[in-house]
């Protein structure tokens, strides 16, 4: 039997019906991914909501914290429930209190908030984020590094220093939130670094580069981002000139780099910090991480859209110059 004919409005209608729906659905994947809706209470509300009732139930598992493809399927192999079952035969099945995934407290709390910094290199991250720490509560996330420890550096606090079998091992047992190489190593943040902590109810706060920040946020877009951009060119120019050790060939490069980053990075962040003057930028990015931004001199906060949702990681290589 063929489907009735609809005429011009009554398409627009089921259009914008199912726009709705799309959008209720990616609302409610948003609230369980923060941690701001639990599962027993999606299966309460599928009750009365028939968009949340048609929702699938992998798709619910895997918009949960820390539960991927696999780790669903096997909840819900534990569970009895189909691939192809929705929320509304779930809750029928078994009622919301009896379903409880392993890693969801009895008593939920908020999970912390995961913050990245980024900017090009020479831009001051790791002064700033070091200056902001009287002023924020944060845990910084240590990455790990198959580079080779410098004599004032101390394993744990600058980077873990682990060899590149030990590396290789960590991308194959996929404990790395991004990864990227630079100049023959490699660096890469650590999952444990990151949700032990957000689980714990702490802010997570990342210093990575351009192409690790793009990783991130395509995975977790309700990231706070922030870009820290140098005055101009030149005084970053300057400020690499006022390290030891660089050659012209390598400022040239480097600032190069950092113009693409600039280009590349500046529109795709949530906020963008000129870093001007220490002082200024630290109250600039501490009155954003307590949610009231401010803009004083020396420093500036400008508010751009979020990353596209759905945007893709940018391949490219990790930026060495502040490692």
């Amino acid at each position: 039997m063929a489907p009735p004919q609809l005429n011009a409005e009554q398409r627009a209608r089921a259009l914008e019906k199912a726009a709705m729906a799309r959008r209720k659905r990616a609302e409610i994947k948003s609230l369980l991914k923060n941690g701001s809706l639990s599962l027993g209470e999606l299966l309460e509300q599928a009750a009365d909501d028939p968009i949340v009732s048609g929702i699938k139930v992998s798709a619910v598992l895997t918009s949960m914290p820390r539960t991927g493809k696999v780790k669903a399927g096997q909840i819900m192999d534990e569970l009895g429930i189909a691939e192809n079952r929705r929320v509304r035969s779930a809750a029928a099945q078994r009622p919301p209190r009896q379903v409880q995934l392993s890693h969801e407290p009895a008593a939920r709390h908020r999970p912390g908030r995961l913050v990245i910094i980024s900017g090009p290199s020479g831009v001051g991250k790791n002064t700033v984020i070091r200056a902001l720490a009287p002023y924020y509560t944060f845990h910084f996330a240590v990455s790990a590094t198959t580079r080779a420890r410098r004599p004032d550096e101390t394993d744990g606090v600058e980077y873990y220093f682990i060899g590149e079998e030990a590396f290789s091992a960590l991308i194959e047992e996929r404990r790395l939130l991004e990864w990227a190489k630079f100049a023959g190593n490699r660096y890469g943040t650590l999952r444990d670094e990151v949700f032990n902590y957000l689980d714990a109810g702490q802010d997570v706060l990342l210093d990575v580069e351009l192409n690790g920040a793009f990783q991130v946020m395509a995975a977790y877009p309700d990231a706070l981002s922030i870009f820290l951009m140098p005055p101009s060119i030149a005084e970053l120019e300057s400020r690499m000139r006022g390290r030891r050790g660089m050659t012209e060939g390598q400022i040239a490069t480097r600032l190069k780099l950092a113009e693409a980053q600039i280009e590349r990075g500046r529109h795709r962040f949530s906020h963008v910090v000129v870093n001007a003057d220490l002082d200024a930028t630290v109250a600039s990015i501490a009155g954003i991480l307590r949610g009231r931004p401010s803009r004083p001199q020396g420093a500036q906060a400008v508010v751009h859209p979020g990353p596209t949702p759905g945007a893709q990681p940018v391949p490219g290589p990790k930026d060495d110059a502040e490692a």
